[in-house]
């Protein structure tokens, strides 16, 4: 079968799909990316076949209308002029992606995480009738109450224990397991101390990461001899910025580096708590000092101060010392990789990436969407074979 993965140009966004297409195509299924032309070099790095499609959303929400109506415009294109997708696999600030999915009449499969992100009532507040608008231009009946997002099949990323919600109420979501690398190789050039002390791991990810003032002050906290770091700050910021007469032999700077190749050899993590690098670190029980910035990063710091396993920091007065401090407190105390670790023994009963594609597999033999049939995802699960758990 044909998937077509559409996510907005965000490592962060896009990096947490990543396992699903690459189980996928594993599996002998065509796997092509839909974002747009200035992400695309980034997709076939990747080794995924990328389509430019949409905008960027720099002065709007991924969510609001323009980027929905571009988004739309061009996958539906897409579907026309190369091949039209058995399915459409959006991350879920990607509207645009269910409005073309809608109009071609192609089932749609959400990838979600986060305490937040996925709550319908929390999209018709963000969305309101921006939806509507584009859905009309295509003959779609309106949708105030987002019915429409998760009436396929939805992929929950979010380990069950990092979770605060009820169960969902739509069909087939499930936190799937990804098996890590064992031997994870490094991509990156430490001081001549590597692997003698620890390496702290310091980002803003690739959304708000353009505050070199905040970083500066992070990166002056960590200048210290009793650990190594690693900052990348997104390929849209110079890595000179911060320091332009040189930084501190014990800090190394990039502009962007795979997170599942820094991870499993940090002690720390200084991140503003966006969900897809919070998500990376918990996976390999490394303690993260959260520094929150906006959207849900607040609710994530949080929660991981109630499990015990990291601390947080606002960044309104933040100070070298206190950034300094709450390293320090990470790695010395061993209670926080303790409680991380222990949590993440509890996500071996969780399924494996591989049931995910045999419930895409599934979802894509019952063909184009009768309009009649809301619940192509229903009975699903239960026929998963074993070997999948």
């Amino acid at each position: 079968m044909f998937v077509l993965f559409s996510t907005n140009p965000y490592h962060g966004h896009f990096d947490p799909m990543k396992p699903l297409a690459q189980a996928l195509e594993a599996a002998g299924h065509r796997v092509a990316v839909a974002s747009t032309a200035g992400f695309a070099s980034e997709l076939e790095r990747a080794g995924f076949q990328a389509f430019p499609s949409g905008i960027v959303p720099t002065e709007a929400w991924p969510w609001e209308e323009p980027v929905t109506r571009a988004k739309a415009r061009d996958l539906i294109s897409i579907a026309r002029r190369v091949a039209a997708p058995d399915l459409i696999v959006r991350e879920m600030t990607d509207f645009g992606a269910v409005v073309a999915a809608e109009a071609l009449r192609t089932p749609h499969v959400t990838m979600v995480g986060g305490l937040s992100f996925f709550d319908v009532a929390w999209w018709r507040q963000l969305v309101g009738p921006d939806a509507d608008r584009v859905r009309a231009h295509y003959g779609l009946a309106p949708d105030p109450g987002l019915r429409h997002l998760y009436q396929h099949v939805c992929i929950d990323t979010t380990p069950r224990w990092f979770q605060t919600v009820p169960p969902y109420r739509w069909p087939a979501h499930r936190f799937y397991r990804v098996v890590l690398d064992p031997h994870p190789v490094r991509a990156w050039n430490r001081s001549a101390r590597q692997g003698t002390v620890p390496l702290v791991y310091v980002t803003l990810g690739t959304i708000f990461n353009q505050r070199p003032r905040l970083l500066r002050t992070i990166l002056q906290g960590l200048a210290i001899s009793a650990v190594d770091v690693l900052c990348t700050v997104g390929n849209d910021m110079d890595p000179q910025q911060l320091f332009p007469d040189g930084g501190p032999a014990n800090i190394v700077i990039k502009r962007y580096v795979p997170q599942d190749l820094v991870l499993p050899h940090c002690a720390a993590i200084v991140t503003h708590g966006g969900f897809s690098t919070l998500t990376g670190a918990l996976r390999h029980a490394v303690p993260p000092l959260v520094i929150p910035l906006e959207a849900d990063h607040l609710l994530n710091a949080r929660r991981c101060v109630h499990l015990g396993i990291g601390r947080t920091l606002s960044a309104s007065g933040l100070t070298p010392a206190a950034v300094r401090a709450g390293v320090e407190t990470l790695i010395g105390d061993p209670a926080y990789r303790s409680h991380l670790q222990a949590l993440r023994w509890t996500d071996r009963a969780v399924p494996k990436i591989q049931r995910a594609v045999f419930l895409l597999e599934e979802l894509a033999n019952r063909g184009k969407v009768d309009d009649t049939d809301r619940r192509p995802a229903a009975g699903l699960v239960n026929r998963t074979p074993d070997h999948l758990m």
